[in-house]
């Protein structure tokens, strides 16, 4: 096409004038298919000094070019995805350390983006004392493929110094050796609903010990209207004890 002969012929003269050598990606066409080739070139120079025309070879990098394309959308799909995830994302090189923490897993700790750096350690620095060693556990079960995913509960220090309960969830990739060589994952935010689980359990140990000091005895139905509890003093007073009635 005339277009395309005009351009190849203005990077040949830019070649010849600028007396250097260079590389450059131009596009070809071949019947209805584009392509893309790159092409090295550097000038003549003939006895007398003077350029006289140009050299060089040229290769078919229409397939890179395909895969440099497929790869800047499925990078743009990622971003856009993890920016419109509420939960925290991350990628772990396991070969090198090198890891990936999104814009939220930072924010929901309160750290800004360049407060985190990109090594594995960043994260550990961040684990509570007393379930780092139960979710390194966990998490080398998984690397060794005895589980088929990692998740954990564990606690994260934040920025002002507290502590927020995480549901940290990933999926090992392996070689074909069957060495991991990555492994990415969500982190989720559980810290009101285990603040939640900790008051329940709180009061019901307070009922329970209500109940297990009052002299009164106490019975317990369900919506069926069958036994679900008694208490000890029910027990002392008739005799009968929990194990016999409950589910009457």
């Amino acid at each position: 096409p005339a277009e395309l002969a005009e351009k190849y012929i203005a990077d040949d003269l830019a070649v010849m004038a600028g007396r250097r050598e260079v590389t450059v990606e131009e596009p070809v066409a071949s019947g209805a298919a584009a392509g893309w080739i790159e092409t090295y070139k550097k000038p003549v120079i003939g006895d007398s000094g003077n350029v006289i025309g140009t050299v060089g070879f040229a290769r078919d990098i229409t397939e890179r070019k395909h895969m440099e394309q497929a790869l800047q959308e499925s990078e743009l799909r990622f971003e856009l995805a993890v920016r419109g995830a509420n939960d925290g994302i991350w990628d772990w090189n396991t070969t090198t350390g090198e890891a990936f923490f999104s814009e939220q897993w930072k924010s929901m700790l309160g750290y800004a983006i360049d407060e985190i750096g990109s090594d594995i350690s960043e994260w550990q620095r961040l684990v509570h004392p007393e379930d780092l060693e139960r979710v390194l556990v966990e998490m080398q079960r998984h690397l060794t493929g005895k589980t088929p995913l990692y998740a954990a509960e564990l606690r994260l220090r934040c920025r002002d110094g507290g502590y927020k309960w995480i549901l940290c969830r990933g999926k090992a990739m392996f070689d074909a050796p069957g060495n991991p060589v990555r492994m990415s994952g969500s982190h989720t935010d559980i810290t009101e609903r285990r603040e939640s689980e900790a008051r329940i359990r709180d009061r019901n140990e307070q009922l329970d010990a209500i109940f297990s000091l009052s002299p009164d005895g106490f019975v317990s139905f369900d919506a069926t209207r069958r036994v679900r509890y008694a208490t000890p003093a029910f027990h002392r007073m008739t005799g009968i004890d929990e194990a016999t009635i409950a589910g009457m």
